[in-house]
C-alpha cells in the first residue's frame, strides 16, 4: 500500500481517525462500485422503456443536470492539477475514476426525465 499512499499512511485509523488514503481508496469505491451496480439496473431498466418525444426541461431538471456538469468540471480540474503537481497517487486515481462516474450519474438523470 506504500506505493498507493505515498507519503501517506494507509492507515486505516491512525490518531482515532480515520486516513485519507483509507478513505479515498477503500471507503469512497464501495460507494463508486454500489452507484455503478444500482446505476446499471436503473440504465437498463429506463433503456426497457420507451422514450418521450416532447418532454419539457424544468427548472429542476436543469438544476440537477448542471450539478452533475460542475462535479465533472470541478473533477477535471482538480485531476490536471494533481497531475501536474505529482499530488500521492491515490488522489490522482480517486479523482480519474469520479470523473466517469459523474458522467454516468449525468446520463442517467437525462435518461431519467426523457423516459
Amino acid at each position: 500500500m506504500s506505493v498507493l499512499c505515498g507519503g501517506d499512511t494507509f492507515g486505516p485509523w491512525e490518531d482515532s481517525v480515520l486516513t485519507f488514503c483509507f478513505i479515498k481508496t477503500v471507503l469512497f469505491y464501495i460507494g463508486f462500485l454500489g452507484f455503478i451496480a444500482f446505476g446499471a439496473l436503473r440504465f437498463k431498466y429506463l433503456k426497457s422503456h420507451p422514450r418521450l418525444e416532447n418532454y419539457q426541461l424544468t427548472g429542476l431538471h436543469q438544476f440537477k443536470l448542471c450539478c452533475c456538469f460542475a462535479f465533472i468540471v470541478i473533477a477535471s480540474i482538480k485531476f490536471v492539477i494533481y497531475l501536474i503537481h505529482g499530488f500521492q497517487p491515490y488522489e490522482l486515481i480517486f479523482e480519474g475514476v469520479s470523473i466517469p462516474i459523474w458522467s454516468f450519474c449525468t446520463y442517467l438523470i437525462y435518461l431519467d426525465y426523457t423516459t
